[in-house]
């Protein structure tokens, strides 16, 4: 059994093995005791989980859960606390705490015939009892809301089966701060991830042990933003669900601090656990890195009956939770330690941004926040105030318009905006006239077309705007400007050929000033400026843009394929 723990070896791979070092020069003469070894490596397992959990001759049934390690560290009335706990007055410290996530490397092939399938226990380990599971499921109906954030694959997949598979994962429920699995919440996943199936793993998490004491719930869920809405109305409409006694109105949803930056901005504020009194820091992802020990073990499961399957991943379950339990003390001092220097740094930059603040400010702040949290738990919405209410980077055209109506409004030097946009759009089709020539250096008939209408466009929009210059500045005689260096020739000299895409434009950034150059035209570099920079944020508009239509192909249309389809 060790073997299976620690290297994943199977039972027939542990059999091979004795048999080669029985008659190493002819293991295939040993005896086939193979169904025996198996039949043994069963009723050990379970004889030993009797023994070890106090179960052996006394007459006494294991019940749910009773066949498994939870955790030393979590806060458990009559286990781990003293008598007089409930009279401390900082009660935050004996909340709970979870997280739940699917797996769905934990597949099951569904098999031939289950004539063979014994089930020497069923919901006294890890995974849940089967028979009211099954009922629960019978009876659920899976609601189909309105997806209100972004299309997560655990809402998109929900309903996503598996070829030839009748299990397609688990849906896991742990502590958030340690990563210990809570007994009888490891349920099957028939499709996807399921609100019914993650409903039945939440309550019979919340129902092991005491938590009518605790002083708040923190569940930690990557969709809560889509799970939380209704749930109070899924477990009301179920005879098999139920919330904790007293805590029903006393459950934070939260969201774990890396999948939350893949949601709307809004959710970081509702439910990520650094705005959760008491929370303490905790990242609510501790399942992904207990998925990435469990998935070693998976290919071996995918094919064991469904009765040896939910054996096998009691005894993992357990044996990562007893590794827990065994390395808890190191684990709370380093982290201990480690949080007291961290402590030191976050104090000295808290009270840096807080010398920023006045007196006002602070008074106003407190009072929005404790109403914040005050409502949050009726209402998430109220944490909103710790969104940002900084605005996008203005667009060009805004600028311009902007620009336009203080112009309009003065009656001075009305147009000076337009011309400015015109020069810079001749450059902008400069550049691509050259890039449209540098990429292809041996043009067709039909590119060196392309190139000539684009120069045609080009001589018109500057004969434009030199039409326009002198009723803009009548003062400056723009034969007599000296120009810097045009960035737009990129090295190349000023040939006949290539004149009109490395000519000047005349804008008062491309010239070098002087002080008798009229003060109209000194000033609109101003102007300019404030274009350029409304350039500048549509490029990069247009670059997050690119970007995310580049992510939604990916996603939509290539990972979804494997192999040759891609």
């Amino acid at each position: 059994m060790l073997a299976y723990l620690e290297c994943h070896t199977t039972s027939y791979q542990y059999y091979q093995k004795l048999r080669r070092l029985t008659n190493p020069a002819f293991p295939d003469s040993v005896p086939n005791r193979y169904a025996e070894l198996h039949r043994v490596k069963h009723q050990w397992q379970n004889v030993k989980e009797i023994i070890e959990f106090g179960f052996a001759h006394n007459g006494k049934q294991p019940g749910e859960g009773d066949l498994a390690y939870f955790c030393a560290g979590c806060p458990q009335p009559g286990i781990n606390l003293p008598e007089d706990w409930k009279d401390d007055p900082e009660k935050w410290k004996y909340h709970r705490s979870y997280c739940g996530d699917g797996c769905f490397s934990q597949v099951h092939q569904e098999p031939l015939t289950e004539e063979n399938d014994i089930w020497l226990k069923s919901g006294e380990g890890f995974m849940t009892e089967k028979t009211r599971y099954a009922e629960h499921l019978a009876s659920a109906e899976e609601r189909k809301d309105p997806i209100t954030c972004h299309e997560h694959r655990a809402l998109k997949d929900r309903s996503k089966i598996h070829k030839g598979c009748d299990v397609t994962g688990i849906c896991s429920v742990a502590c958030m701060r340690h990563g210990a699995f809570v007994p009888t919440a490891q349920v099957d996943m028939q499709k996807g991830e399921r609100q019914i199936n993650m409903d039945y793993a939440t309550t019979k998490a919340w129902s092991y042990g005491d938590l009518t004491e605790a002083e708040f719930l923190i569940w930690g869920y990557n969709v809560n933003c889509q799970y939380r809405p209704h749930h109070k109305e899924r477990v009301e409409a179920s005879e098999y669900l139920a919330f904790p006694d007293g805590l029903e109105d006393k459950i934070y949803y939260a969201i774990g601090t890396w999948h939350v930056h893949g949601h709307k901005n809004e959710c970081y504020p509702r439910h990520v656990t650094s705005f959760i009194k008491g929370a303490g820091v905790k990242s609510a992802e501790i399942l992904e890195a207990r998925w990435s020990e469990l998935n070693h073990a998976a290919p071996s499961l995918r094919y064991m009956t469904l009765a040896h399957r939910a054996e096998m991943l009691d005894a993992l379950l357990n044996d990562m939770n007893w590794k827990m339990m065994v390395n808890l003390l190191g684990y709370i001092s380093k982290s201990y330690h480690k949080a007291h220097e961290e402590r030191e740094d976050a104090q000295e930059e808290f009270e840096n941004l807080d010398s920023t603040t006045s007196d006002e400010q602070r008074t106003k702040w407190a009072s929005q926040e404790a109403q914040a949290h005050a409502n949050r738990l009726h209402d998430v919405k109220a944490m909103d105030i710790y969104l940002s209410k900084l605005e996008g980077a203005p667009p060009q055209a805004k600028l311009g318009l902007r620009g336009v109506e203080q112009e309009q409004n003065a009656g001075k030097n009305v147009g000076l905006t337009a011309w400015i946009v015109e020069g810079i759009k001749i450059q902008q089709q400069q550049l691509r006239i050259q890039d449209e020539i540098a990429h292809n250096p041996n043009p067709t008939t039909v590119q060196d077309i392309k190139v000539a209408k684009m120069k045609e466009k080009l001589i018109k929009q500057f004969e434009n705007l030199m039409n326009t210059v002198e009723y803009q500045f009548p003062d400056v005689d723009f034969t007599k400007l000296v120009y810097r260096p045009s960035p737009w020739s990129k090295g190349k000299k000023s040939e006949s050929d290539d004149a009109v895409i490395t000519c000047h434009v005349p804008l008062p950034s491309q010239v070098y000033s002087s002080p008798s150059m009229p003060r109209a035209y000194r000033d609109a570099k101003d102007t300019e400026i404030i274009l350029c920079m409304g350039e500048g944020n549509d490029a990069l508009q247009a670059i997050r843009t690119e970007i995310g239509y580049k992510s939604y192909v990916y996603r939509a249309q290539i990972r979804p394929y494997k192999g040759k389809n891609r």
